[in-house]
């Protein structure tokens, strides 16, 4: 959406394709009738495969410019060397795809475009990145358009998602950030956000034009801002009488801050427990939080009635890592959050977690090339035993309910001891869907949302790879 508004803005036009659920046949006529000029692909490691081939076939039927940005080609833009691949971005977009744009229109070099891998013949041209965008009121509004031509279902959904700002200054070894930040080191601040009334203008421009009456505020960290910014934020937000949830962190919460969250019009938030082991989740995940500031952080949340989601990691690549699992399943009973929130890690190569399960042993795949498009429903670590892994990805589906429902606990090893495989991912996304659509987002539900919230589920489980389950 970002992209597509200042390449609006720019004088071109855009359109975003929706492939899921499409043959080829059914793709190849749906681009033949925009014809476009240049083929450009946001995607994340593990899913690029999928958009690497279709390139590739597409390709082979168009003269179409093709362009891969997002995630893994910021991180693995070797991928260039695949075949198809004309160009790749990394890191920030907006200005490199303007200066891309503008000189394939011209016919000019686009040899030299800051942030651009370009493919020329046999050769690579490596571009330095640019400086970090420093005024994010600068950009033009995300574009909402180019997503809801595509998905008219997502229009009418009454959330929509803001960002306030960019950047994170932490070191989570599981993050993409400390990484992200060594590509701009030196470039800029890392630490941006916009102006109170820039993003308000923003929500309330939404409000009036679409389907809308809650925010989720997306920000790796709301809170990494000034007091005087959210001080202002609480005034202003609070006229506008919208609910909103946002991501903070345990060591960034105290009374004033938790005070202003609420008088804004905060209903719900997220943070990260990751593990309840306090060593392994401060020394090998660098998370740099005690227990003590968690605690407190919950009881503070409770005492302000807002509502909270804890984020946890399952399947480490520790020794006994369920025994550590296990760890942090009882510090979320003794949390008390009202969505407990469970991830498998996935260690990803060139993150610092990933290069230490190289190193130790737990993780075998030096490229994410080597990998299958996966739903994270299972762990791609090496376990001493197998047995012990299907356990953690059991307790991976059923640890929301348990920490719900804190008596399930003395049952738990045989929980995740019995074959259930199916009926646990069909609970696992069931306690999902009704924590993240019903719980944590407040805005008045009819049965037609209900209907649909049914509806999405059912077709989620129905698209699942099935190789999770064999």
């Amino acid at each position: 959406m970002s992209l597509s508004a200042v390449i609006k803005q720019g004088g071109h036009q855009t359109k975003l394709l929706k492939t899921q659920n499409l043959g080829f046949d059914q793709i190849l006529k749906k681009v033949k009738e925009y014809s476009p000029d240049v083929f450009a692909y946001s995607t994340m490691t593990g899913e690029h495969n999928y958009y690497l081939n279709l390139n590739k076939r597409l390709k082979k039927k168009f003269r179409a410019f093709s362009i891969f940005g997002g995630p893994h080609p910021t991180f693995f833009p070797e991928m260039i060397n695949k075949s198809g691949v004309d160009a790749v971005c990394i890191g920030e977009g907006e200005g490199a795809i303007i200066d891309l744009l503008e000189r394939l229109k011209k016919g000019k070099s686009i040899d030299k475009i800051k942030n651009l891998w370009i493919k020329k013949g046999n050769k690579i041209i490596k571009n330095l990145p640019r400086p970090l965008i420093e005024d994010l009121d600068s950009l033009p509004f995300p574009d909402r358009e180019i997503l809801y031509e595509s998905s008219p279902e997502i229009k009418e959904y009454k959330s929509k998602v803001f960002f306030s700002g960019r950047g994170c200054p932490y070191q989570c070894t599981y993050c993409f950030n400390h990484k992200y930040n060594e590509i701009y080191k030196n470039k800029g601040e890392i630490i941006r956000f916009r102006s109170v009334d820039n993003f308000i203008a923003e929500i309330l421009e939404v409000k009036k034009k679409y389907p809308f009456q809650f925010a989720m505020i997306e920000d790796d960290t709301f809170l990494l801002k000034p007091k005087e910014w959210l001080e202002d934020f609480a005034v202003k937000m609070k006229k506008t009488k919208i609910r909103f949830w946002c991501n903070i962190r345990a060591n960034l919460i105290n009374k004033e801050v938790v005070r202003l969250l609420k008088k804004a019009g905060c209903y719900a938030v997220w943070f990260g427990i990751e593990c309840g082991n306090e060593k392994i989740r401060n020394k090998l995940l660098k998370r740099l939080m005690t227990n003590e500031q968690i605690f407190k952080t919950c009881e503070l949340l409770k005492k302000y009635s807002i509502i909270f989601t804890s984020q946890n990691l399952i399947a480490l690549p520790v020794k006994h890592s369920l025994k550590i699992d296990l760890q942090t399943l009882d510090l979320n009973i003794k949390c008390r959050p009202n969505f407990a929130w469970s991830s498998i890690l996935y260690p990803y190569p060139g993150t610092s977690i990933g290069n230490y399960a190289l190193k130790n042993g737990y993780f075998k795949k030096k490229s994410w090339d080597q990998v299958a498009v996966t739903n994270k429903m299972t762990s791609e670590l090496v376990f001493s035993d197998p047995k012990e892994k299907k356990k953690a990805e059991r307790l991976h589906k059923i640890f929301g309910i348990v920490v719900e429902f804190p008596f399930l606990r003395r049952f738990m090893d045989v929980l995740i001891s019995l074959p259930l495989d199916r009926l646990y991912q069909f609970i696992f996304f069931s306690w999902y869907g009704y924590c993240m659509r019903i719980r944590m987002e407040s805005w008045e539900k009819t049965p037609s949302d209900f209907l649909q919230l049914t509806k999405s589920l059912f077709n989620y489980l129905k698209n699942i790879n099935k190789q999770s389950l064999d």
